[in-house]
């Protein structure tokens, strides 16, 4: 029977403390497949069998200053998010573990992705960029407009105005795409990394805007996260 990513997820960290997330998803992939260089779309299934075995409580995460993350075997008693203390940024724990904060820091966070991608598509593709759209992220758009603004997407609009619609999940779709990576380089450095990290607080921004009951931890990485991101927009 082949090896699944989990086995080797094993293998490759349990005899270390920590390991990057970004170096997990490289090595596992190659190990996987045989190959020398790991493409985006293997690095993702290694990313969903990490996640998995965060969600069954084999691993713990840590987030550093940056807002990179780094994975760990989780024992029993350990925390399942650990936030490095020699973070930059002065954070009042509990300020952050409160759910108006999250509330805020997802509005803050859209608003500042929806004028960050409002301004590369229109610089790049001036008044075709809905072209640039893949079609199911347009429609989807559109439909999320309407309900918002009760009156139909009139093609050939401001893109900040269609992107009003578009949540954390949206973003990242956008990011993700193949077609567009190369559009957001100039501002991060590994635009599959960030549109990694989109999806991730996209889960978390569900969650809080349903209120379903998030850790201490959680919404301490919630915050934090969001904080770090927004600070690579400025």
């Amino acid at each position: 029977m082949a090896t699944n990513y989990q086995e080797l997820i094993k293998i490759e960290m349990f005899d270390k403390e920590w390991v990057s997330q970004e170096t997990l998803l490289s090595a596992i992939a190659r190990k996987k497949h045989g190959i020398a260089k790991a493409g985006d779309k293997k690095k993702g299934a290694v990313l969903i069998a990490l996640k998995s075995m965060y969600r069954k409580g084999v691993l713990k995460k840590e987030i550093d200053e940056d807002g990179d993350v780094f994975w760990g075997k989780r024992l029993p008693g350990d925390e399942p998010i650990v936030l490095r203390k020699k973070a930059a940024i002065q954070i009042d724990p509990f300020e952050l573990t409160r759910l108006t904060t999250a509330r805020k820091n997802i509005r803050l966070l859209e608003e500042a992705l929806r004028k960050l991608y409002a301004d590369v598509f229109e610089d790049v593709y001036g008044s075709s960029w809905e072209k640039h759209l893949d079609e199911t992220t347009y429609e989807i758009l559109k439909t999320q407009y309407w309900k918002s603004r009760h009156a139909s997407w009139k093609p050939g609009g401001h893109p900040e105005e269609l992107f009003s619609a578009a949540g954390i999940k949206d973003f990242s779709h956008i990011m993700g795409d193949k077609n567009n990576r190369d559009l957001f380089r100039g501002r991060f450095p590994s635009t599959f990394v960030i549109a990694g990290k989109l999806a991730e607080l996209a889960e978390y921004r569900n969650r809080i805007q349903h209120n379903e009951a998030l850790s201490k931890e959680e919404y301490l990485y919630f915050n934090i996260a969001t904080q770090l991101l927004m600070q690579k927009m400025v």
